[in-house]
């Protein structure tokens, strides 16, 4: 049986659940806002809180329960730089990766962003996932830019992630 996503988050503490919206929120507006790799070096400059109670899998659970049920439209591209800046402050290391493949639905092309911990996906699990290829890791907007044979992260800023 299909847990509710109020049973999912409903356990989580209330302040991480406010913190995930507001975080949620926070970087709706400035992928909308500010250009990529302003977003990449703020979230970057985060620096790591010494305590901290939740773990990668509730913060995690934070984000996805909240986006699911997010006013606006939240994007994967949103909900994977929400997670990393929660759990960056939390000192939990982790990679935003970006990919595309071919449309299933015609020549276009679709993209996708997700983010690892771990070596493993924490945000942005697809079934077919394995179809996107990787374009790269974003671990910081430098290294982005630096990667001169792979596409920038502020080229896939406008892309339908």
């Amino acid at each position: 049986m299909a847990t509710s996503i109020g049973e999912r988050v409903g356990s989580l503490r209330p302040s991480l659940i406010t913190e995930a919206g507001a975080q949620l929120l926070v970087v709706s507006l400035a992928v909308w806002l500010l250009p990529f790799h302003t977003v990449r070096r703020r979230i970057d400059a985060i620096r790591p809180r010494r305590k901290t109670r939740e773990d990668v899998a509730e913060i995690v659970r934070a984000v996805d329960g909240v986006a699911r049920r997010f006013p606006l439209r939240v994007t994967c591209l949103v909900q994977a730089l929400a997670a990393q800046a929660m759990l960056r402050r939390r000192g939990y290391p982790c990679a935003l990766r970006f990919g595309v493949r071919a449309s299933v639905r015609g020549g276009a092309v679709e993209a996708h962003a997700w983010l690892e911990h771990g070596g493993a996906v924490v945000i942005g699990r697809l079934p077919d996932l394995s179809d996107y290829r990787a374009l790269g890791s974003a671990s910081s907007a430098v290294a982005c830019e630096a990667d001169s044979d792979q596409p920038t992260a502020p080229a896939l800023r406008n892309s339908a992630i």
